[in-house]
């Protein structure tokens, strides 16, 4: 799975929608990564990541950026 990572601090992680990659939070993650450790994910088969999660509603998706198949 491919993310961007940025920052120090308590993490939060940017997921986007459909059919965006994590380039869309650029904007944003700078102010964010100054009191933060930012992650910007690209969801499974979207941008630069791959993968076949058992479905793309959005549960499915946050379980499959929680804990990605090994």
């Amino acid at each position: 799975m491919h993310y961007v990572k940025g920052g120090k601090g308590a993490p939060v992680v940017l997921l986007h929608g459909w059919p965006q990659t994590w380039y869309g939070w650029w904007p944003i993650m700078p102010k964010l990564a100054e009191h933060h450790t930012v992650y910007a994910v690209d969801l499974p088969g979207l941008g630069d990541s791959s993968g076949s999660p058992t479905g793309y509603d959005k549960a499915t998706l946050a379980r499959y950026v929680h804990r990605p198949p090994s």
